[in-house]
């Protein structure tokens, strides 16, 4: 085990002594600091990385299933969570990692080879909303198998969309067939690299939420000023409501 593994256990047991922990309480803690410095920590501080999502998910969950052998509760609960969240290996964000300076060249090259294949394709069916039904990967079947696939695997018919919104037309696409060692010196790559590397991380919309009013709050200084906005959107929520919609608090 790292130091900083272990100097981490020590902390958060240390804090905890003086609350009379028994000796479950003190195992679980122990193996929470050890999931924190051995996964959790490294994968929050990389959530900024857009290019490099799509491999670090699934990475992640590799990594799960090999700690599972040595922690298999703890492991076992972050796979089923990873469930729920496996929105960067949806078909329509996969391309990203062809920005990823860190994917070998061979996946990447099969991943560019796949999604050239797919755009190359005429879109028979004009129906946006039926050729675009964003739904979370099902990794069900991804965690049966016995080592780590490739992202090219997760490419579909949805991978085709952020070259449509960038308007990289079909003759803009042959970067896909040349090796990535080259990209770089391509004018299309750099507009698609460009546009990946500007391209933000965010939460989800109830957090955005959230976290506009905490800077609010950190900023104002002006009690009555907090009041009245958090008034303000009381008022707006309850005028919004279909009528009967209203549930009476039980008191």
């Amino acid at each position: 085990m790292s130091q900083s593994i272990y100097f981490m256990k020590m902390k958060i047991m240390s804090n905890v002594t003086n609350i009379g922990t028994t000796a479950a309480t003190s195992k679980e803690i122990s193996e929470m600091a050890e999931f924190i410095g051995l996964y959790y920590a490294r994968w929050f501080l990389q959530a900024t990385l857009t290019a490099c999502s799509p491999r670090f998910d699934l990475e992640a969950v590799w990594e799960m299933k090999n700690y599972s052998n040595v922690r298999s509760q703890v492991a076992e609960k972050c796979l089923k969570s990873m469930k729920h969240h496996s929105w960067y290996l949806h078909g329509s964000v996969i391309p990203l990692c062809l920005v990823d300076p860190e994917l070998k060249e061979d996946e990447k090259k099969d991943v560019a080879e796949k999604i050239y294949d797919l755009i190359h394709v005429p879109i028979i069916n004009t129906d946006e909303e039926e050729i675009f039904r964003y739904r979370k990967k099902d990794l069900t079947e991804v965690m049966k198998k016995e080592s780590q696939p490739s992202l090219a695997e997760f490419v579909d018919k949805n991978s085709r969309i952020i070259f449509d919104i960038l308007d990289i037309k079909n003759n803009d696409t042959d970067w896909l067939r040349l090796p990535p060692s080259v990209w770089h010196l391509i004018t299309p790559f750099k507009k698609f690299q460009n546009f990946i590397k500007n391209l933000p991380v965010v939460n989800d919309a109830a957090e955005r939420n959230v976290k506009l009013i905490q800077d609010f709050v950190d900023s104002s200084t002006d009690e009555e000023l907090r009041q009245d906005l958090l008034l303000a959107v009381g008022m707006n929520r309850k005028a919004g409501r279909p009528k009967g919609t209203t549930k009476k608090r039980k008191l």
